[in-house]
């Protein structure tokens, strides 16, 4: 019989929630622990599950952010701005993938700006490929979203 888990002691089931966004230094994202930032390894693979736009109260101000969940060793949130680099280039790269595509893992990859500090890119991967699409300041974001979303709805078998 197979369990789901090893035996003996683990990691917390609780979900972990991770940060992308530069604005701890050189930390590509992390989480937080006793309110500290600590930094993770540069990559994450796990099985897509959700992504959402939630709003949240951040330093006194209310603000829209993109939620990425995701199955990987346990339950797994990265929180980034709805408007950053790292999720526009995740959004184009998961409305590029077809829900079949969406069912096996991927892998996610924080990539620092080369030009500007300030910003990350992510880099999505599905097996050893790269999934990259570029962008501009035409692109639909609302129509992006969209289709992202829908592509990880009908992988989870979910009817719009």
């Amino acid at each position: 019989m197979k369990t789901l888990r090893p035996l003996g002691f683990g990691e917390s089931l609780r979900t972990l929630y991770i940060y992308a966004h530069r604005a701890n230094g050189n930390k590509l994202w992390f989480q937080l622990i006793d309110s500290e930032p600590q930094e993770l390894p540069p990559s994450l693979t796990g099985y897509l599950k959700a992504i959402e736009f939630p709003k949240v109260e951040r330093r006194g101000k209310e603000c829209c952010k993109l939620n990425i969940t995701l199955t990987a060793h346990r339950p797994v949130v990265i929180e980034c701005g709805h408007d950053s680099t790292f999720a526009k280039s995740f959004m184009v790269a998961i409305a590029s993938l077809t829900p079949a595509q969406l069912q096996q893992p991927i892998t996610l990859e924080a990539q620092p700006g080369t030009q500007d500090e300030s910003v990350l890119f992510c880099n999505v991967w599905l097996g050893y490929k790269r999934i990259f699409l570029e962008w501009d300041e035409n692109t639909d974001w609302r129509a992006v979203a969209g289709q992202a979303i829908a592509n990880v709805r009908a992988a989870q078998g979910v009817r719009a």
